[in-house]
């Protein structure tokens, strides 16, 4: 247990605590497409699942 203990970046009483701008409605979207490709090849085109995420995708671009 001694690696879990002390004042340096490999701690775990650092997780969380580093500074990392969250991300943009941009990277959000190409994220949600790249999910959609990779649940079309696993589910098929025309699944309950996929329409639900493409209108999702649809939803945040008016947003945007």
């Amino acid at each position: 247990m001694k690696r879990f203990y002390g004042n340096h970046p490999g701690t775990r009483q650092a997780r969380g605590f580093r500074k990392v701008d969250p991300a943009t409605k941009e990277e959000r979207l190409a994220s949600m497409e790249r999910e959609l490709a990779t649940r079309i090849k696993v589910c098929g085109d025309t699944h309950w699942l996929t329409n639900m995420q493409r209108q999702v995708i649809a939803r945040e671009r008016n947003l945007a």
